[in-house]
C-alpha cells in the first residue's frame, strides 16, 4: 500500500506590517474621538437647545433617549455590517460620513 501525499500550503503569514498596524490603530483612536464628542456635544448644547426651540426638560430628555437609542441601534447594525464588508471600506465610509456632518455643522 503506497502512501497519498497530499500537497499542503504554508500557512505561516508573514510578520503584520508594523507601520500599517499603527495607522489602523490612530485611525481607530481618531473614530472613537469623533464618536465620543458626538454624545458629548449633544450635553454641551443642552441650554441653548432648550432656549432656542422652547423645549421643556421632559421634551429635551425625550430628544436626548431618541438620540442615544439610535446610536444604539445603529452601533448594532453597524456591528452586523462590520462581518459582510471589508473593514478598510467600512472605516472609509464611516470616516466620509462623519466629515460630512462636520460640513452640516459648519455651513
Amino acid at each position: 500500500m503506497t502512501a497519498i501525499r497530499i500537497p499542503t500550503k504554508d500557512t505561516t503569514s508573514a510578520p503584520p506590517d508594523r507601520r500599517r498596524a499603527w495607522i489602523v490603530t490612530g485611525m481607530l483612536l481618531l473614530f472613537m474621538l469623533i464618536n465620543f464628542g458626538d454624545k458629548a456635544i449633544l450635553g454641551l448644547a443642552a441650554k441653548p437647545l432648550i432656549a432656542d426651540l422652547g423645549l421643556t426638560a421632559e421634551q429635551y430628555g425625550l430628544l436626548s433617549s431618541g438620540f442615544f437609542a439610535l446610536f444604539s441601534i445603529s452601533a448594532i447594525v453597524v456591528g452586523f455590517v462590520a462581518n459582510r464588508v471589508r473593514s478598510k471600506v467600512l472605516l472609509c465610509v464611516i470616516a466620509l460620513a462623519s466629515i460630512f456632518r462636520r460640513g452640516l455643522l459648519l455651513s
